[in-house]
């Protein structure tokens, strides 16, 4: 593609949890934020350890946040850089992805379009709908926000939860049971991360078999879209499988619902 890229020698450390001491890493990103030569911020791995940065990020945004690219526990700097700062990001694959079979050369080729100017807008057809308002004809706008369910969740009552408002809210997870997505929508019910979202759409949930081998999460979804009055969907490729597409968070999309429900976004600020 034409990236040098530019890797901190002390991007990895020895902690028992995470990549790296917190302190490390906040100057790693803080580093790369201010950096006025380099053209993206591309996360190498998911995993655990994002939400411990945002209480030291600071409320004062960057002039323009170059385009900022991961997913999966990365979700809480996406949040945050939506939110807290307005700033568009891309939830897409994590370093660890590119150049092996743990993405299609679909989406890396699509990613490559996007990420270098040559796309600026984005169709997501195959939408299925999940309730009754899903399935009326008609339009819904938003802006676009989410990622992962479980680390969403895990900002429930600090001051970098989800705000979901006037959003379109996109979820997606990996290993997890049935009970525990019915639980972590159920928190985001209860305490009001819902309230004024225009519209849910699932992503994909992989793994989280059951003993049996069964997978009971759609069940859950299920009955959690038919006590949603706003248009709840899935089928938006998004999430830890090869078939996951590349989506701009913080910008504003658009749903066409009834028989054949898409997606669409266009944007010319996410680079």
């Amino acid at each position: 593609w034409g990236l040098v890229p530019r890797v901190p020698d002390d991007l990895f450390g020895d902690p028992y949890v995470y990549s790296n001491d917190d302190s490390v890493r906040l100057r790693q990103l803080r580093a790369a934020i201010g950096n006025r030569t380099s053209r993206a911020i591309w996360c190498v791995r998911g995993g655990y350890g994002s939400g411990r940065l945002l209480p030291r990020l600071g409320r004062c945004s960057p002039r323009a946040l170059k385009p900022f690219i991961g997913f999966s526990d990365v979700t809480a700097l996406h949040l945050f850089f939506n939110q807290i700062w307005g700033q568009p990001t891309w939830h897409g694959p994590v370093l660890t992805q590119l150049g092996s079979d743990r993405i299609s050369p679909a989406a890396l080729e699509e990613l490559h379009a996007c990420l270098f100017g040559r796309q600026t807008a984005l169709m997501r057809g195959g939408l299925r709908p999940m309730n009754a308002a899903a399935r009326q004809p008609g339009r819904v706008t938003g802006r676009l926000l989410g990622g992962n369910l479980k680390t969403l969740q895990s900002l429930i009552g600090t001051p970098f939860g989800l705000s979901g408002r006037g959003t379109i809210l996109v979820l997606e997870d990996v290993d997890e049971r049935g009970y525990a997505i019915d639980r972590m929508l159920v928190q985001l019910q209860q305490s009001g991360g819902l309230q004024g979202v225009k519209a849910i759409l699932f992503g994909s949930f992989t793994g989280g078999l059951e003993a049996n081998g069964r997978f009971v999460g759609d069940e859950v979804m299920e009955r959690f879209a038919a006590t949603m009055r706003v248009p709840v969907l899935t089928g938006l490729p998004l999430g830890h499988d090869a078939e996951a597409r590349v989506l701009p968070l913080g910008v504003k999309g658009e749903i066409e619902l009834g028989r054949h429900p898409c997606l669409r976004v266009a944007w010319s600020v996410c680079r």
